[in-house]
């Protein structure tokens, strides 16, 4: 397995201050890419981001349950693209 597999990737993980989803954000961090985390709690959300590392964006976010075409165009996150959600 390559280390930086996901070099020019953006990922966005939802619920990325805590438990799985900071497992998953902080192991696409650690495989190249670019990562934006989203969360409720904006002190957790920036404890994540450091832990995380540089370049990591942290929105606070809830995100509820939406229809997939709803979700499209609903994220509200200043990245030019987004490789891995």
């Amino acid at each position: 397995m390559s280390a930086q597999r996901f070099q020019g990737k953006v990922a966005v993980v939802t619920g990325g201050n805590s438990g799985i989803g900071l497992g998953v954000a902080k192991a696409y961090a650690q495989e190249g890419a670019r990562v934006a985390i989203t969360g409720r709690n904006e002190k957790t959300l920036e404890a994540a981001a450091r832990e995380i590392g540089d370049g990591t964006l942290a929105i606070q976010w809830a995100l509820t349950v939406l229809r997939d075409q709803q979700f499209r165009g609903y994220i509200p996150i200043p990245v030019a693209r987004c490789d891995l959600l």
